[in-house]
Parts: C-alpha cells; structure tokens; sequence
C-alpha cells in the first residue's frame, strides 16, 4: 500500500439505522502529515452532498450553507472536538499492526473471487473486539468483530468488508498507483465556522 500511494475507495455501511453509500481518492502514507484524500459523501435524501478534503495535516469541508467555501474543520467546530489530534495519528496502519495480538481465528481462500479485475485471496479474519478496538468498544458491538480483505496478487486489497456488531461496512479499493493531485484551498475560499454560523443568522 505505501510503495502505490493513490487508491480509489467505495464504501457502503449499512447498519440498523439504514444505509450509507460515499467514495474518495486517496494518498496514503505513514507521515499523517502526507495523508491526502478527497471525499464526496451523501447528506439528505435530495442528492445534496458535501466535499471533504485532507492535505497538510488539516481537513476541510464544503457544504451546502458554506456558501461556496471550504470550512476549515477545527477542534472548536462542534462535533468535531479532537479532530486536530486525531488528524495527525495514521490510524489505519496502527490498526493493522496491532491487529495481530487481538486475532482469534484466520482462514485464507486463494482465487476466491474476481474483483477490479485480478484474482483475489480472501482472508477472513476473526477479532477480538474490545482488545481491537479500545476505547471505541461498546457493549453493542458484542465479544467479536469480522473483518475480510480480498487481496490481489499484488498484496494490495481490493475489498474489506468489516462487520462490527450490527453494521457491515464495505470498501472497494481500486485505481492502486494512479496519481491525482490536491491542494490546500487559497485563504480567500476559506471560512470559518463563526464566520459560516453569522452569515446563517
């Protein structure tokens, strides 16, 4: 994953509270600081959607009451308190490398299923889901959480699809090593969430 950079990612969560559907492009990296992702993620049932952008260590968003500027997501917009220390942590390979401690089952299939194209290994793995997940366990979730990738012959993943508790989540990888590039926006498309909260009376 880190010698190709860029993928593409579809998820669909689907839970007991219906079903969420988004996709992005993304650069990933073990620095946070060079994480990138683009994101346009669904928010009301009439097609409205809001842009999510990560560069520099920082995240940004466009909605429909931003009026046309990029939110810059901070610690002191509600909802999202923490989101500055938690933006500079890779928390996706963390997981990986302490998934090992919390395994309780693994099985591999090889030539499984045909998926963006290559022959894939699926591997399902079973978890222990409090020493997995941590502070974000909940009773809920229940003693254990699923989770399994379909790998390429390239070791990059083509598919995982994670069950914790009631809620399925899967995500298709694809376009692996095909760059695109983004950018910070400019200071005069920024706004914040005062300046968005005045405008909005």
């Amino acid at each position: 994953m880190l010698k190709a950079k860029y993928y593409r990612m579809d998820v669909v969560s689907e839970g007991a509270d219906g079903s969420a559907a988004f996709g992005g492009d993304f650069m990933v990296s073990k620095d946070p600081f060079e994480n990138v992702a683009y994101m346009l993620i669904p928010i009301d049932a009439s097609g409205n959607e809001l842009e999510a952008l990560l560069v520099g260590g920082t995240m940004y968003m466009r909605l429909p009451q931003s009026q046309g500027k990029w939110l810059v997501v901070e610690d002191s917009v509600p909802g999202f308190e923490g989101i500055a220390d938690s933006l500079t942590k890779s928390d996706m390979f963390s997981k990986m490398e302490n998934m090992g401690s919390a395994i309780l089952d693994f099985t591999a299939e090889p030539n499984s299923e045909v998926i963006d194209g290559v022959s894939t290994t699926k591997l399902t793995i079973l978890l222990d889901a409090q020493q997995y997940m941590g502070a974000k366990w909940d009773s809920t979730i229940g003693d254990t959480v699923t989770s399994t990738y379909f790998v390429g012959p390239d070791d990059l993943i083509r598919r995982n699809v994670a069950e914790v508790g009631p809620t399925t989540v899967t995500m298709d990888m694809s376009l692996w090593g095909e760059r695109f590039e983004a950018w910070a926006p400019p200071a005069e498309e920024l706004i914040t969430f005062e300046e968005m909260s005045k405008q909005q009376g």
